[in-house]
């Protein structure tokens, strides 16, 4: 837990801050007091810090007023203050502001300390018990809203794990495993601490995506975790990727003999998102394909209500002899008994750019989508090609090599088995 982060927090990245320091280790001392800084600007984090010491030294004055509070005093103080020597001295300060568990055995000491604290408030005639109460009550509220947050953003980085485990149940256990931009850690916007990042991880630099898959997984699956920057974005928190493999070149189909699940996580406002995008397959008992769109080929595809959603399923193939375009998506239209359009999905298969595929002999793409129709009753999905570049379709065959009607194969919506 003490390995550094690669991180750099702005304005920290230095050794000399003994101030910025200082004030990290306070703010923990002044937490109760510190903890109304997530509602204030950033540019007032220092006065909160300095502010809440002092509120809390001069508790400690007056609890020190009554002489059985006084050894409680020294141990908590004590414990709290040795700690802090532990990490003030040989850390640097970038290395405290990207560490709050660092913060975890000083914590002890409050825990004894802050109870102390508060006694004076006890003491006082008429309404005591009731601000002694109502303080005690906030603290226990703010570390009970502290954790429940963590562990709510844990279950968000792991929810790639959970989609994972239950896509891989009953399938043949050579079968493989592709995650696309895999998360790390993520920290938040700052909600606690005025000063530091507060950072939820899942995984370290000393461990690899294996070991996590087989452990949650119960069972060992070729795995690989691949960082692909172009489908990353800016959703106003900082988070990093596990990238064992930088999607420097196409990837090979045909890694996992068995084939591959895909699964792409992306980075939303809202938190982390997993998706099973489709899978890499081997080729098996095709016949001709339904449709021809230039030297992508259609195999096969199914449209299923299910849930109040549309699934479409299609796998695709292409002419070894033509590489892949950069620009090329597929467009899925979900059409009402009118034929007016109720619903769209434009992605390339997998959602990942063709180019960075290679195509491999022998081997397919099955592509799956989800779309959710805001109105009206599906009866017809439309699946076609083109170039996001111009916008125009390419031009689509159907099985027989005649031409497709506005270039886009016509399926019946099913309902679920």
């Amino acid at each position: 837990q003490l390995l550094p982060l690669s991180r750099t927090l702005p304005g920290a990245d230095s050794d000399g801050g003994l101030w910025l320091k200082t004030l990290y280790l306070l703010q923990a001392a002044a937490y109760p007091l510190t903890w109304f800084a997530h509602r204030l600007p950033d540019t007032h984090a220092v006065a909160m810090v300095v502010g809440g010491m002092a509120i809390t030294l001069g508790l400690t004055v007056w609890s020190a007023g009554y002489r059985s509070n006084r050894v409680p005093l020294m141990l908590g103080w004590g414990w709290w203050a040795l700690a802090s020597v532990l990490l003030f001295l040989p850390l640097p300060s970038r290395y405290l502001l990207n560490g709050p568990r660092l913060l975890y055995l000083g914590a002890v000491g409050l825990a004894l300390l802050w109870p102390v604290l508060l006694d004076p408030l006890r003491r006082l005639p008429g309404a005591g018990w009731l601000i002694w109460a109502t303080a005690l009550g906030l603290i226990l509220w703010a570390g009970w809203g502290f954790v429940r947050g963590r562990l709510a953003q844990y279950a968000q980085l792991a929810s790639t794990v959970a989609l994972v485990d239950q896509t891989m149940a009953g399938q043949p256990p050579d079968e493989g495993i592709l995650l696309i931009n895999l998360p790390e850690w993520l920290a938040p916007p700052r909600n606690t601490y005025p000063l530091g990042s507060e950072h939820v991880s899942m995984l370290g630099h000393h461990l690899f995506v294996e070991e996590l898959m087989a452990e949650n997984l119960r069972e060992s699956r070729p795995v690989r975790a691949i960082k692909l920057p172009e489908l990353l974005r800016d959703p106003g928190y900082s988070y990093s990727i596990f990238g064992e493999t930088d999607l420097s070149r196409p990837i090979q189909a045909d890694w996992s003999p068995a084939g591959s699940q895909v699964f792409v996580i992306t980075y939303a406002a809202g938190g982390v998102e997993s998706r099973h995008v489709g899978q890499l397959v081997p080729a098996t008992g095709e016949r001709s394909p339904a449709a021809s769109f230039g030297p992508y080929h259609l195999l096969e595809a199914v449209a299923t209500e299910c849930d109040g959603g549309v699934e479409v399923a299609t796998r695709w193939g292409w002419t070894l002899d033509q590489l892949p375009s950069a620009t090329i998506s597929l467009f899925v239209q979900l059409l009402d008994s009118s034929g007016r359009l109720i619903a769209q999905a434009d992605a390339p298969p997998l959602g990942v750019r063709f180019d960075l595929i290679a195509p491999v002999a022998g081997w397919r793409i099955v592509d799956l989508r989800t779309l959710w129709p805001q109105e009206g009753a599906p009866t017809a999905v439309l699946v076609g090609m083109y170039d996001y570049i111009d916008g125009e379709r390419l031009s689509g065959q159907d099985s027989r090599q005649r031409p497709l009607p506005t270039d886009a194969l016509a399926l019946a919506v099913g309902k679920c088995p």
